[in-house]
This record gives structure tokens, C-alpha cells and sequence, in this order.
């Protein structure tokens, strides 16, 4: 952040306090001296690096080490009298930034903030809070459908690695920079070429301009990559504040927890459960409680979190669980059998998206889950075969449709619109005689259509407000079927 020998100089005339380095770990430091210090000050040390005090005991204070530089026994160490701060500015917009908010290719921010921000504070009160009634819109069918979010929602991404939810990610990232939010993407420990991978897709659908990305990557220093989310959160506070709504992506607090336990082990802290430390769930809730539905804006927050062979009942995954207003449970299984993206509908939640959904697509949610779960039943009975009567062939085939239509590649962004009559055109039985190949087919010309035909998208968005409730829609579109054949 800055710091020099100058800075040190000057805090030390400052203070008129000095401490000395007594035993260094990998990523903490033991020091006495400093009497006046408290929890999360900022110090730093004689050759210019910066930390931040972990502990403090009676004869001795634990420091993270903010670098990955050598601190040596002996080393002469002061306080700044302030806890870590990170410069602000709109400017932030279009830049990629490290996990203490500096920019990533090493050029100076094109302006001179005089705003900081502390990284780590207390969240808002309820005071200033209001309740979720406003979509958040993925732009992914089978959420926007079936479980909804709502503005100021904290949901949480779960699942195996490799299973697409990064990709998913991005359709939300796309989806919320066209409808006007910023975006705040937190890459937490990873690996070089997969931060390189997010910028260059922002890039390429021309949406940089409205986000930020804030990322570790695995070889920096711990205290680096505990500190990443809390950065990423800061800058969103930012532009919330600034009567924005923002989407903040926590990709992903598994490896964050784990960073953590390394330096509470260090730190000689008494291990729990998976030797993490007990206030681990506190740090997390403590984050992920600064996120919410606000007087004039709101961070919207999707934090990721890593299973093992879809294990939902590891430690840190029933924590977050516990915190979040829901989860998107990205299923192993189906992601082999070639879904995409391969959302488990039968074991995500959404505690409060429905109350940001309108009647029709809340009636249509309802229709849509009691229809998914009629399915699953079918399935489980699908060895009998031509025994199943015609209705229950029907709507297997049905459902068939349903999940080929949930299926997006990443470029692809279905609106809420077109999402309702897609779905109310295959439950009114549109295309009851069709083979999935020819519904696929005309799902593709419906989608370009939508997208290039200003009229016939003012028809579909025009029919869609005017109907009050989903049994009337489907009345309509069994009488008149024209929309779904361009």
C-alpha cells in the first residue's frame, strides 16, 4: 500500500512507539513492544513491508505479514494508529486490483483518491436496511424460474470443482452489467490463468467498464488472501453508496477458510472442528452481513463454496449454508450427463426470492417446482416403459423439453420475458408433437428472434405485463399460439 523506510521513519516520530520481531513463521510474526496498539492496526516494519496485528497477549502481539518478503528476527517494527485502508474512487471501474486494493499491472490509479475506506468494520444497522422485493435476474433460466434471487440476497454456489460454476457466474456478471448494476468479481487464492480467464471474458462482452476485479492469486501471501473478500466488500460498499446496485462474487470462501485456519494454527490458536479455528463462522457472517437490501441500492452477494464428491455436510459448508439466504447446488452427476449449467433444482433453496417475483412468475415458480417434482417421480418409474400410460409419457416428454430448454452455454443470456413464455408455451403443450430436435430448433429461432426483432420483443414483453396471473397466460396461448412460431 505504499509503505517505505520513509513511512516507517515518520510513524515511528508519530507513535513514539517501537517494537521488535522475537520468532517469524511463514505468514505470522511474534513481537513485543507497541503498548498502545490494538486488534487490526496497521504496522510496518523496518524494511518497508506492511502487517496487521492479529493478537494481542500479555507479553507478546502476533502480526500477519502482508508481503511475502523475509521478516527477520531482530527487525524494528511501529503503528500507523489506523486499522488497513484501501484508496476509493469510480475510477476503480475497469481495473483489476490485488487483495489490498492496488492495481494488478503495477500502473498507478489514473486519479488521487483522498477517499479511504477501512477494509473491516461493522455492518450497517437494520435501521438502514429494507426488505428484498426487487429480481435479481441471472439471466439463467432454470434460477430466474425456479429458484429466484431478490436484490440484496447473499446466495451461496455450491458444489463440486469443475462442475461450471464459474461459468454460471459469469452469465450473472453479463446479465447484471446489461441491466445497468456494477459487478465486483473477488478471485480469492486462485490460480493465475483462471483470473486471466474472467478478465478476458468481461473484455470480450465489452462489460469491463462496470466491474472490478479483485484477486489473489495462490502464491501470494496468505494474509494477502484472508484479506481479498474484505477488499472486494469495501469497493462494493463503495458503489453502493453511490446509490448503485451491485453484484458482489465471493469465488470462493472454502479456500478463504482455509487460509485462515493456516494462520490461526501459526497463531497457536486452539483448533476445532477440521482443526479451523472457533471464530470461523463468525468471520464469515461478519462479511457476508455487510451485504443486503438497502434504502437506495444493495450488494447482492453469490459466494462460492467447493464440495467434495457433493458432500453438503462438511464444516464450512453447513456454516455458510447457515448464513446464506439459500444455495445453488451444482450436482457432479448431472454435470457428467452433459447439463448445462447443472443446477440440482431438487436440492438448492431460496429463502427469500420469491417475494421479489411478481404474481405471475411466482404462480409460474410454484407450477414450474410442483411439475419438476411430478418428473422425478416419473423417472424413478421409468423401467416400465411402455406400461406408463399416455399422459405420464407425455410428460415425461414434457419435462424432457423443460430440461433441454434449462440448458445455456455461457454466451447465452435468456431475459425474464422470454424465459415466461418459453415456459408457458411447453406447459400449454405448444409442442406436444415435436421431437426435441424441433423444439430445439425453434427454441434457437425464438431466442435470435427476441434479440433482433424490436417488435415482436415489445409483443412478448407487452403480453407478459398484461397478464395477472399464469393460468390466464396459458389460456391465452392455448387459444393463440402465434407468438412461439417466427
Amino acid at each position: 500500500m505504499g509503505y517505505t523506510k520513509t513511512k516507517f521513519e515518520k510513524y515511528l516520530s508519530e507513535t513514539g512507539e517501537i517494537g521488535y520481531v522475537t520468532e517469524t513463521f511463514d505468514c505470522l510474526v511474534y513481537a513485543n513492544g507497541l503498548p498502545s496498539c490494538f486488534i487490526n492496526e496497521v504496522v510496518v516494519f523496518e524494511s518497508g513491508d506492511m502487517g496487521q496485528i492479529y493478537a494481542i497477549e500479555e507479553d507478546y502481539i502476533q502480526i500477519i505479514v502482508l508481503s511475502l518478503t523475509e521478516i527477520k528476527v531482530g527487525e524494528r517494527v511501529v503503528r500507523s494508529s489506523t486499522g488497513l485502508e484501501i484508496n476509493m474512487g469510480i475510477e476503480l471501474l475497469g481495473k483489476a486490483v490485488n487483495g489490498l486494493g492496488e492495481v494488478r499491472d503495477g500502473s498507478q490509479m489514473s486519479f488521487k483518491s483522498t477517499t479511504k475506506s477501512l477494509i473491516d468494520h461493522l455492518p450497517e444497522g437494520f435501521s438502514n436496511r429494507e426488505v428484498i422485493i426487487e429480481p435479481l435476474n441471472t439471466g439463467v433460466a432454470i434460477v430466474d424460474l425456479a429458484i429466484p434471487l431478490g436484490k440484496g440476497q447473499r446466495e451461496l454456489v455450491i458444489g463440486d470443482k469443475k462442475t461450471g460454476k464459474t461459468s454460471f457466474l459469469l452469465q450473472c456478471i453479463l446479465n447484471q452489467a446489461r441491466e445497468g448494476s456494477f459487478c465486483v468479481y473477488a478471485s480469492i487464492g486462485k490460480k493465475m490463468r483462471d483470473v486471466a480467464s474472467v478478465w478476458n471474458f468481461l473484455v470480450t462482452n465489452k462489460i469491463e467498464k462496470q466491474c472490478v476485479v479483485v484477486s489473489s492469486y495462490a502464491y501470494d501471501a496468505p494474509g494477502v488472501i484472508y484479506m481479498t473478500p474484505y477488499t472486494a466488500m469495501t469497493i462494493a460498499e463503495f458503489l453502493r453508496n453511490r446509490g448503485a446496485n451491485v453484484l458482489l462474487i465471493l469465488d470462493d470462501l472454502t479456500t478463504h477458510a482455509k487460509f485462515y485456519r493456516q494462520i490461526s494454527l501459526m497463531a497457536r490458536r486452539f483448533p476445532g472442528r477440521n482443526s479451523y479455528p472457533p471464530d470461523i463462522f463468525h468471520v464469515h457472517s461478519r462479511l457476508l452481513e455487510r451485504a443486503g437490501k438497502f434504502k437506495k441500492s444493495s450488494i447482492s452477494v453469490l459466494a462460492v463454496a467447493d464440495t467434495v464428491l457433493g458432500d453438503l455436510s462438511s464444516y464450512i459448508q453447513t456454516n455458510l449454508m447457515s448464513i446464506t439466504d439459500g444455495h445453488l447446488f451444482f450436482d457432479i452427476n448431472l454435470f457428467n450427463a452433459g447439463r448445462r449449467p447443472a443446477i440440482n433444482p431438487y436440492l438448492s433453496v431460496t429463502r427469500v426470492g420469491e417475494q421479489a417475483q411478481t404474481p405471475l412468475v411466482r404462480e409460474l415458480s410454484r407450477k414450474l417446482t410442483s411439475f419438476l417434482v411430478h418428473i422425478q417421480r416419473l423417472n424413478q418409474l421409468s423401467h416400465f416403459g411402455a406400461e406408463f400410460e399416455q399422459k405420464a409419457q407425455q410428460d415425461i416428454a414434457t419435462g424432457e423439453k423443460i430440461f433441454s430448454f434449462f440448458s445455456q452455454t455461457k454466451d447465452r443470456i435468456y431475459p425474464l420475458s422470454l424465459d415466461i413464455l418459453i415456459f408457458a408455451g411447453i406447459y400449454s403443450q405448444t409442442w406436444i408433437n415435436a421431437s426435441l430436435d424441433e423444439f430445439n430448433t425453434d427454441l434457437d429461432k425464438l431466442f435470435k428472434t427476441y434479440l433482433t426483432d424490436q417488435g415482436y420483443r415489445a409483443s412478448v414483453d407487452g403480453l407478459i405485463k398484461t397478464k395477472n396471473s399464469f393460468a390466464e397466460l396459458i389460456s391465452f396461448f392455448e387459444l393463440d399460439k402465434r407468438l412461439f412460431f417466427k
